[in-house]
């Protein structure tokens, strides 16, 4: 009766792991560099769902801008907060584009959410120290933001 593995089979193994560990590492590193980028891109999209409801249920035109400092995302009526700001993480930037006639313009770099559900076309463009990028482009009749890659390719 044999019990156990022979030293062959414990060889082809290790190896079938380190073959499995030389294609997965470096995917998962780049995941893992690309981190806080996705994490404010999660964020954006989910303040921009909010400001669409505020617009819709309150009537009124609502925003997501960078607070003052520019460090700080928020959602707003004119000058009064909706909700608590959002904080940046250290190294990410965002920066409003806005398409020509947006209320952007009118509102210092925001994106605007109005009550019949729609929002200001642009693209939310996120970079981060590394050199990572994100695009955010606001489809203006729906008030969803979609997330682009920095080369203006649709992520699947």
């Amino acid at each position: 009766m044999n019990r156990g593995f022979s030293l062959l089979e414990l060889m082809v193994v290790i190896a079938i792991m380190g073959v499995t560990m030389a294609v997965v590492a470096p995917q998962l590193a780049n995941r893992i560099e690309g981190a806080p980028l996705n994490n404010v891109a999660a964020q954006l999209q989910s303040l921009a769902k909010a400001a669409r409801g505020f617009a819709v249920l309150e009537g009124d035109t609502v925003h997501l801008a960078l607070a003052p400092s520019g460090r700080e995302l928020r959602v707003q009526r004119a000058d009064q907060a909706l909700m608590p700001s959002r904080r940046l993480p250290p190294g990410v930037v965002v920066r409003f584009e806005p398409e020509t006639g947006s209320s952007q313009a009118e509102t210092g770099g925001g994106l605007g959410f109005h009550p019949d559900g729609s929002s200001d076309a642009g693209i939310l463009d996120l970079r981060d120290a590394g050199g990572g990028q994100l695009r955010l482009r606001s489809i203006g009749p729906l008030g969803q933001l979609r997330l682009m890659a920095g080369d203006g390719l649709q992520y699947p």
